[in-house]
């Protein structure tokens, strides 16, 4: 892993990468945040952050740890929004997913946020949903705001395989 961020040069070898990621790396990002004139070269393309919209989500599925969260349920203020993705465009980051713990769909200004983000210059934003919410209308609300992928999640391959890990929908619906 080679870090080069336009000022320094780091190499790091393959046995401590995971050191550094999960005791150095937050470190090493408030120092880059602290040169702000030197974040956005560091990130790859590659690089995306994920915004949770929303931590209320539709479901109830078998797998999802969900119901063990801590945190009341929520949407997020358009206003803090609006902050994350500017920072994003200030720091060099240009590919976003609107994602988390819960259902972005299920938050009634995603169009909205979606229109502002890619207005402000974010290349690839995505949407990872569990596909419920769908429908002909929000789909091409979607294409028209420039949305460039739609992830569904369906964590089956048939009727009942998905019914035991969500009862809740319908598989064929949701296809």
């Amino acid at each position: 892993v080679i870090l080069n961020d336009g000022y320094m040069r780091v190499s790091f070898g393959r046995n401590c990468v995971d050191k550094f990621i999960r005791y150095s790396a937050p470190l090493f990002a408030k120092a880059l945040l602290m040169r702000k004139r030197y974040i956005a070269p560091t990130f790859s393309q590659d690089f995306y952050v994920r915004i949770e919209l929303t931590n209320a989500c539709n479901y109830r599925c078998s797998f999802c740890p969900h119901s063990s969260m801590k945190r009341s349920l929520g949407i997020m203020d358009n206003g803090l929004y609006r902050k994350i993705i500017d920072d994003c465009i200030t720091s060099g980051i240009r590919k976003i997913n609107l994602t988390s713990f819960g259902e972005s769909l299920l938050d009634p200004d995603v169009m909205e946020k979606i229109k502002y983000a890619k207005d402000k210059g974010v290349e690839y934003l995505y949407l990872t949903t569990n596909g419920s919410l769908m429908d002909r209308e929000k789909s091409k609300a979607l294409i028209g705001l420039g949305v460039d992928e739609v992830r569904i999640s369906i964590d089956a391959i048939s009727s009942n395989e998905y019914s035991e890990v969500r009862s809740e929908y319908n598989y064929n619906t949701v296809l």
